[in-house]
């Protein structure tokens, strides 16, 4: 009996994308193979617009992290209702979301059920 070796595919493939503006808390809109494309960020929920001064402060760090025309990496996670594309932003081998969660700034958001568990 010979065994072939198992392929997989990559359930999050990666692709490096520019940041081209954060348009608030959780969502930054990026060139995407050409065209800008709104990106929510898997596994967070920042607070809504309203709620000021959380809403605006949120967005503040992460603008801090996402210069415009820095480059990073988008790695898959979904589709939301509204055709965003779901995924994590990583700079420097590390989740943008990260230091948000940490800070208090965003909350965990387990609204794309089974597309967070391997997350640190």
């Amino acid at each position: 009996m010979i065994l072939a070796p198992r392929v997989v595919a990559d359930p999050h493939p990666r692709q490096e994308v520019t940041v081209l503006t954060v348009n608030n808390g959780q969502e930054v809109l990026v060139d995407l193979a050409g065209e800008g494309r709104a990106v929510r960020l898997a596994c967070i929920q920042a607070p809504l617009a309203e709620q000021r001064p959380w809403a605006q402060n949120a967005t503040a760090q992460l603008r801090r992290s996402l210069m415009p025309g820095s480059s990073v990496v988008l790695e898959l996670r979904a589709r939301d209702v509204y055709g965003r594309v779901v995924a994590r932003l990583i700079d420097d081998g590390a989740d943008v979301a990260v230091p948000l969660l940490k800070q208090g700034a965003v909350f965990a958001y387990d609204g794309y059920l089974g597309q967070c568990n391997d997350l640190d």
